[in-house]
This record gives structure tokens, sequence and C-alpha cells, in this order.
């Protein structure tokens, strides 16, 4: 009877930690980068990475996590993905996301929960890509009213502190709206100097591109494994994600490196997380500046050739 006792009492506290008290502890993760080439002089890009948080007519965000982002002096925010879990979260997710401040932008893209809303039935039989399709216009022009800049198999070109950037941003591939030709139309080779960032709900699409040293893929989707029982967790959710990357850092070809974050939220139909609490992860990458590219390939100048990884 006693144990019994403290078998019920342990899951009990384990659900309340899972449902009420972990998906409130957020995690700031930092990681610094260096994505130099060789070449004399450098400059520093702080990116911003959140991802799926599930906006529904029942979404409390904590408070203050909007304004511990902005805490973070971001460069760059970058959204992966799944920011609505159905069209009730539409108008929270532009309120909220109109908030967010980066000195160069906001910048987002799509994932399945954005494209599709997915119900009971579609977990019980696993299926991937549910019937019901999301209000997708009306998600994208909300956040672009908020500032965001929503980017469909897009590329945006800008400096940030005389560091180039190349930013590509790939819909969702699980939903099959993932599209490589748009993306890339007229601008295939990678930067000479400078850094790539692939963004990207899921990972698939970063694993499938070229890439080299300065090649940073960013993504989510997983949740972390959300609950991440030791082995258990990988055995089943390498069957259901069809990936083992669940979490961290891994490889890219070519040299570049991608990293899955543990996203914010969760879905509706399942409200809790364990062992997988919500993050947000800070990047400071150091590369190499377009400027001092350009006066050290003047007559003269000293020029290094060469890769660092």
């Amino acid at each position: 009877m006693a144990l019994t006792f403290l078998v019920v009492f342990v899951v009990l506290a384990v659900a309340f930690d899972a449902h009420r008290i972990e998906p409130r502890r957020l995690e700031v993760s930092r990681h610094s980068v260096d994505m130099r080439d060789g070449t004399p002089g450098e400059g520093r890009v702080r990116i911003v990475l959140v991802s799926d948080i599930h906006f529904h007519d029942r979404t409390r965000l904590p408070a203050g996590w909007i304004e511990r982002i902005n805490e973070l002096g971001a460069d760059l925010v970058v959204l992966a993905g799944d920011l609505i879990d159905d069209d009730s979260g539409i108008e929270a997710c532009g309120g909220a996301f109109a908030r967010l401040r980066a000195r160069h932008g906001v910048f987002a893209v799509l994932g399945n929960h954005d494209h599709r809303h997915y119900k009971l039935d579609d977990f019980l039989r696993a299926r991937r890509v549910p019937i019901t399709r999301n209000d997708v216009s009306r998600l994208v022009d909300r956040l672009r009213a908020a500032g965001v800049d929503v980017m469909r198999n897009e590329r945006r070109e800008f400096e940030v502190d005389g560091v180039r950037v190349d930013l590509v941003g790939f819909d969702d591939a699980v939903t099959g709206e993932y599209d490589r030709e748009r993306t890339f139309a007229g601008f295939a080779p990678p930067v000479d100097h400078g850094m790539r960032i692939f963004l990207t709900h899921w990972g698939g699409p970063a694993h499938r591109e070229t890439s080299d040293p300065r090649t940073l893929g960013l993504s989510g989707h997983t949740h972390g494994g959300q609950v991440w029982i030791p082995f258990f967790s990988r055995a089943v959710l390498s069957r259901r994600l069809q990936s083992g990357q669940f979490r961290g850092w891994f490889g890219l070809p070519g040299g570049g490196r991608l990293y899955i974050g543990r996203g914010m939220g969760f879905a509706r139909l399942a409200p809790f997380r364990l062992n997988a609490s919500p993050e947000v992860a800070v990047f400071d990458v150091c590369a190499t500046r377009a400027g001092d590219v350009r006066e050290a390939s003047q007559p003269g100048r000293a020029q290094t050739a060469g890769l660092r990884p």
C-alpha cells in the first residue's frame, strides 16, 4: 500500500512539473561561433533563435519572456516556425512578435503547424501531414504588419558590423512547401566572405544544401524531444521524426553546422515538457568584415588564403 501511494505521488509530481512548472522555465543558451576565413579584420553578429511557440486561443505566454529576448541585444532575431498551432493563435502571435526588437530586423520561416492544423486523429494515425489547412495568408499578413520579415523560400543579403550576411529562409519541408529552385533562383554560390544562415523549421533542408565552414543552420521542430527520457525517447522519436537529431549541434556537409533549438512552447494536444525546458538560443558569430577583405586585396596589401573552421 505504501509503495503504491509512493508511485502515485511520484507520477503526479512529475506530471505537475511537466505541465505547470517546466514549460515556464525559460533557458537562454549561449554559443560562440567562429567563421573567420583567415583574412585580416573581423566583425561580430549576435543572432537570437526563437521557435515553436504554438500560439492558439488558450496560449498564455509567460510574463516577461518577450522582454527577456529584447534584453539580449540581438542584431537579428530569427523565428524558426511553428509560431501558431491553429488559426485561433494568429492575433496573439502577431501581437507578441510586434514587441520583439532587433537592430537589423526580425525574420521568420513557417513550420508544419503554421500550414496545417493537427487534430487528435492525426496524432493517433501518426499523420505527418494532416488534412486541415490553416489560413497561412492571414498569418503572414499579420506577421508582416507586426514588422516580421516572413521568408518563404527567399533570401536576404545585408551587412551587420561590416559582415556580409546571406540569410536563406526555407519554407516548411514537412508539409511539402520547401522549394529549393525558387530559393536560389539566380544566386547559387556561397558567400565569398562573411556568413550564410540557413533558417528552416525542420533541419532536413539544411543538410541538403551546399555549405562550407561559414554556414550556420538554425532550426527547431523537435522541441528537444519535449519529453526526454534517456534511451526510451530516442528510440520512440527516431521513428516518429524519421531522424536521430533532436537538439543541439550537428555537422553539415562541407563543414557548416546546424543547431536544433528546443523551442519555447508545445502543441495544444501535448501540453507538457519534461527534461526539455523552453529555450532561446543566442549565437555570437565572429566573421570576416567585407570592408577588411576589400582593403586587404588592394595592391601592396597582404592577402591570406584558406578557411578556418
